[in-house]
């Protein structure tokens, strides 16, 4: 669990960074998919988004 919260620290730290430097048209996002029923797809999953379309950037910060 610790691992989980650290990552996220580190993805949430990263996207604001990244936010920081950037134009008022840029836009964070979480995007989350639900578990299914393929083994791959059992834990669902999740990612940070970054997009600016001022700037040409379109990030995904993959988590799980």
């Amino acid at each position: 669990m610790k691992r989980l919260f650290y990552t996220l620290y580190i993805y949430i730290a990263l996207a604001a960074h990244v936010v920081a430097q950037t134009a008022d048209s840029a836009r964070v996002s979480l995007l989350t998919c639900s578990p299914g029923s393929e083994i791959y797809e059992l834990f669902g999953h999740t990612a940070l988004r970054y997009e600016d379309v001022s700037k040409g950037v379109d990030l995904v910060f993959n988590y799980g």
